[in-house]
């Protein structure tokens, strides 16, 4: 995947949760304290940004970060479960991969497929 590709991934991912939040562009730029102008542009593909202000526009988001980078259709799914799991005891998490490896291979054995 090119940096423009991910690029245009990420600026419709941050306009997808903003319009969930009810939030605009203005307040997604000040509650993570970069410009307006610079939201602007990444939510129109048109450039990244650095790893911090990343962070800072998930937090602003309330979302995953990895939410923010991913293909919004192929992992939802994955997304929604890891948003279950975030900050979790470790207990819980060890428990739940358990659950999930029986269950696909319950599912793989019963349907006899492997994807």
């Amino acid at each position: 995947m090119t940096s423009d590709e991910l690029n245009a991934r990420f600026g419709r991912n941050l306009r997808n949760y903003r319009e969930k939040k009810r939030l605009t562009q203005e307040q997604v730029a000040e509650l993570s304290g970069i410009s307006e102008t610079s939201y602007k542009t990444m939510e129109h593909g048109k450039t990244g940004t650095k790893f911090k202000t990343l962070v800072k526009i998930a937090e602003a988001l309330d979302v995953d970060l990895a939410a923010l980078i991913t293909d919004a259709d192929e992992d939802a799914a994955l997304v929604n479960v890891i948003s279950i799991l975030k900050n979790r005891p470790k207990s819980i998490i060890l428990t739940a991969e358990d659950i999930l490896e029986r269950l696909i291979y319950l599912y793989e054995a019963q349907s006899g497929c492997d994807d």
